[in-house]
């Protein structure tokens, strides 16, 4: 079986970063890369908790939230990979991740429903 990784990052705004993975049940077609990052903010944003994961920021740092914390977290599409599954757990780990995103359908339909609902950055607290 294959497992589509998608890199993801949470940068506060003081430009301290967390890097993790989402990770998918087979491959995403181009067109789920294509309707993946019009759901996106600008292409590369969404707030985790509406799509059902985890805020990095949450889990990285004991004083988490502060005042440089927000909701966003980067999805970097143009760097995604497909793996075969029994190399998961030959990579090297993430700190933050990786997190169980279910099948590309199911987190595309994600994506669309929350920009449909709209991004809602205030839900990072915790």
């Amino acid at each position: 079986m294959k497992i589509t990784v998608i890199p993801t990052m949470y940068r506060d705004a003081s430009n301290w970063k967390v890097h993790g993975e989402i990770h998918l049940q087979g491959e995403l077609a181009e067109a789920d890369i294509q309707a993946a990052r019009a759901a996106l903010s600008d292409g590369l944003y969404y707030v985790p908790g509406q799509i059902g994961l985890t805020h990095y920021g949450s889990g990285e740092y004991s004083s988490y939230p502060t005042e440089d914390d927000h909701g966003w977290q980067e999805m970097c599409l143009d760097e995604i990979k497909v793996i075969d599954a029994d190399q998961v757990s030959r990579r090297l780990s993430v700190a933050a991740g990786p997190e169980d995103g279910g099948t590309a359908a199911d987190l595309v339909a994600r994506l669309t429903a929350a920009a449909r609902a709209g991004w809602n950055p205030a839900l990072h607290a915790a």
